[in-house]
C-alpha cells in the first residue's frame, strides 16, 4: 500500500490512510489530513501497512466522476457509454464493488479522474447512468486498494492521461426531485434539531437494508434539502456510518421526521460514544500553516485595544501566507492554504487596498486572496459554501458576524457551533476582536477578548497585541503574546512596522527594553552619577520629578544592575 500512496503522490494527489479494507480514515481530521509530504506518507504507512490509500480530491484538483448505477457491465460498455454521453477518455479505476446490493446481480463501478476540482454533486444522471461527483469536499480510494464489502482491490483499467474537466461534467447538479423525494415541507433552521432528524433519515435507510457508504451516499442530496444550514459532510459520514455500525440491518419500518425531530436511540453498545484505540493510535500530532503561530485546521484569535495593528499582523500573515515567506522574518511557512478569504466589514476597499498595495499583495487578489470590505453587501458566514475546503477564512473582526449580543452566552454559543461547522468543511479560521477597555498594559487572556467567555473557551489559540508605546502609534514595536496556546510553546516577542507595513521580529520581549525603560534607566544612572548613595524611596521621587514614574521595585533591580545594592529604603 505504501507503492500505491507514493505513486499517488509522484502525480501530485493529495493522499491520506484509511482502516485496513475500509473507506473508514484513519487520520483525526480525513481528507483535511491528505499530503504529498514522503516522509509523512511513509510514517503513516510503516505504522500501518495495509491501511487503504485515499485521494483527497479537492487540493489533488481532481473532479472524480463516480458511476454507480447504468448500461454499463464491462470496460468496452463504459467506453460506449463515455462516448454516448459526450466524456474524453482519461484516467479510470474500476471499483471494488462487485454485486448490487439492490438487484445481487453483478455490478460494475467506475471513476472517472479528471483534472480541476467542482463543487460536489451528490446525485446526478446523466445518459442512462447515475452517480456523484467527489472534488472540492470528498475523497476517493486509489487503484489498489481493498473495497471493504467484496474484499476486490480497485483496479486501474484505462491509464490514460487525466483529462481537464469537461464542460459537461461541470454542469451536472444535484438531481433536486431525487432529493426532494424523500424530505418534504420547510427545511429545519439551524440548531434547531438537524442532526437528529438526519439520524432519523439515515436510521430509516440503514432499514432498507443499506451500508454505510450507502446511506453517506443517499444522504448527499436529502441534506440540502432537508436543512437550511446542511450538515458539514465530516458529520454527514459520522452519521451514515454511525448508524450502519450501531444499528443491524433491516430490522423496522424507515421513519422520516422532518421538523422537530424524535430523540435517536441509544447505542446498543455505550462504548461507541467515545473515541476507540485506533483513533487514539492514529492521532496526528498539530500541523502548522505558520510554526509556532498559526495551527491548520484551527480557530485562532487575535484579540487587542482599538488602534493597536491587529489588522497590520494579519496583513502580514497573509504576507507570509501567500508568498511563502517567513512570518516576520522568523515563523516558518510550513503549509499555503488554497485560497484566502478575508472579510473586513470594518474597512473600505480604499484603505485595504493602499495596505495591500504596499505590501505587494495586489497581484493575488481574486486568485489566492479574496477580499469583502464594508464597501460590499453584508455577507452571512452561512452563505459560504464551496470556497471553504483548504482554506483561511478571516473574520476581521468577529463584532460584524456575531448574530445577537456578543455578551450573551447563548448567542455565543451559536456564534462557536457556525465555526465548528465551518472548520469542519476544511477551513482555518482567524478571528480578530476587540479587548476589553481600559486593559491598559495587561496582557492576559481575561482582557484579550472582550464578551462572553464562551469565545475565549472555543477558540484553539489567542494571541494579544499592543502597542509599546501608546503616544508614537506610528514608529512604536508592537508587543505579541500567545495568552492561550495549544499544541505549541511561544515567548511573547517584539515587532517592529516600517511604511510599508511589513512587521520584522525583534525578539523575545524578556531581551528587549522599551523606550520608555532606556529613558528611565538613562534618567536614573543620572540621578546615581551625582547621589550614588540615594535610597530607594528618594530615587522614586526624584525620578517622578523628572517625568519618569518607577516603583521602588523597579528602581532597586535597576540600581543592582547598574552595580548598586539597591537595597538602602530611606538614604
Amino acid at each position: 500500500m505504501l507503492e500505491v500512496a507514493l505513486a499517488c503522490t509522484a502525480r501530485g494527489w493529495h493522499v491520506f490512510p484509511c482502516k485496513p479494507k475500509s473507506k473508514i480514515p484513519a487520520t483525526r481530521n480525513g481528507f483535511k489530513d491528505a499530503s504529498v509530504d514522503e516522509a509523512q506518507v511513509r510514517a503513516w504507512w510503516e505504522r500501518s501497512p495495509d491501511a487503504n490509500v485515499a485521494i483527497a480530491c479537492g487540493p489533488s484538483r481532481l473532479a472524480v466522476l463516480d458511476i454507480d448505477e447504468g448500461p454499463v457491465q464491462s470496460a468496452e460498455e463504459l467506453r460506449a457509454w463515455m462516448a454516448s454521453a459526450g466524456l474524453p477518455p482519461t484516467y479510470t479505476v474500476r471499483t471494488g464493488r462487485r454485486v448490487d446490493k439492490k438487484t445481487g446481480e453483478p455490478a460494475f463501478g467506475a471513476q472517472l479522474y479528471y483534472e480541476g476540482a467542482i463543487p460536489d454533486v451528490g446525485l446526478w444522471r446523466l445518459a442512462g447512468g447515475s452517480g456523484q461527483v467527489k472534488s472540492l469536499g470528498g475523497y476517493v480510494m486509489a487503484a489498489g486498494s481493498i473495497h471493504p464489502d467484496s474484499g476486490e482491490a480497485y483496479e486501474v483499467i484505462s491509464s490514460s492521461t487525466v483529462a481537464f474537466t469537461p464542460e459537461v461534467v461541470r454542469q451536472l447538479k444535484t438531481g433536486e426531485r431525487e432529493a426532494l423525494k424523500v424530505v418534504a415541507g420547510k427545511k429545519i433552521p439551524d440548531g434547531a434539531g438537524r442532526h437528529h432528524a438526519m439520524t432519523s433519515v439515515a436510521g430509516g435507510l440503514r432499514a432498507k437494508g443499506l451500508d454505510g457508504e450507502a446511506i453517506y451516499e443517499a444522504l448527499v442530496p436529502i441534506n440540502p434539502a432537508m436543512c437550511e444550514v446542511p450538515i458539514s459532510d465530516d458529520d454527514l459520514k459520522a452519521i451514515a456510518y454511525g448508524v450502519a455500525r450501531r444499528y443491524p440491518a433491516g430490522e423496522t419500518d424507515p421513519e422520516v421526521v422532518i421538523g422537530k425531530a424524535k430523540e435517536p436511540k441509544e447505542p446498543v453498545d455505550w462504548r461507541t460514544r467515545y473515541a476507540t484505540s485506533e483513533q487514539f493510535r492514529d492521532v496526528l500530532p498539530p500541523s502548522f500553516l505558520i510554526r509556532d503561530f498559526l495551527e491548520d485546521g484551527s480557530i485562532t484569535a487575535i484579540g487587542a485595544p482599538v488602534a493597536q495593528r491587529k489588522s497590520i499582523v494579519v496583513a502580514n500573515v497573509i504576507h507570509a501566507l501567500l508568498t511563502g515567506e517567513p512570518l516576520f522574518g522568523h515563523f516558518e511557512v510550513l503549509k499555503r492554504p488554497a485560497r484566502i478569504l478575508y472579510l473586513c466589514p470594518e474597512m473600505g476597499l480604499v484603505d485595504i487596498a493602499s495596505r495591500f498595495k504596499k505590501l505587494g499583495l495586489d497581484s493575488y487578489v481574486g486568485e489566492s486572496l479574496f477580499i469583502r470590505t464594508m464597501d460590499d453587501p453584508k455577507l452571512s458566514l452561512t452563505e459560504l459554501d464551496e470556497e471553504l475546503p483548504g482554506a483561511l477564512l478571516i473574520l476581521d473582526t468577529i463584532t460584524r458576524f456575531v448574530e445577537g449580543n456578543q455578551n450573551d452566552a447563548g448567542d455565543m454559543a451559536k456564534f462557536a457551533d457556525l465555526n465548528y461547522a465551518i472548520k469542519r468543511r476544511g477551513a482555518t479560521l482567524l478571528l480578530l476582536h476587540h479587548a476589553i477597555k481600559g486593559t491598559g498594559g495587561s496582557m492576559t487572556l481575561d482582557n484579550a477578548l472582550r464578551g462572553s467567555t464562551e469565545l475565549a473557551a472555543f477558540v484553539t489559540c489567542v494571541w494579544s497585541t499592543q502597542l509599546q508605546d501608546i503616544d508614537a502609534p506610528h514608529t512604536t514595536p508592537s508587543n505579541l503574546k500567545c495568552v492561550k496556546q495549544r499544541g505549541f510553546a511561544s515567548e511573547p516577542f517584539q515587532v517592529s512596522c516600517d511604511e510599508s507595513f511589513r512587521m520584522t521580529m525583534l525578539g523575545t520581549m524578556g531581551a528587549i527594553k522599551t523606550q520608555k525603560q532606556v529613558s528611565s534607566e538613562a534618567a536614573l544612572a543620572e540621578i546615581l552619577k551625582h547621589s550614588p548613595d540615594m535610597g530607594l524611596l528618594k530615587l522614586r521621587d526624584a525620578l517622578k520629578a523628572a517625568g519618569h514614574k518607577r516603583g521602588v521595585k523597579w528602581i532597586a533591580a535597576a540600581k543592582v544592575a547598574a552595580g548598586g545594592t539597591g537595597v538602602t529604603l530611606t538614604g
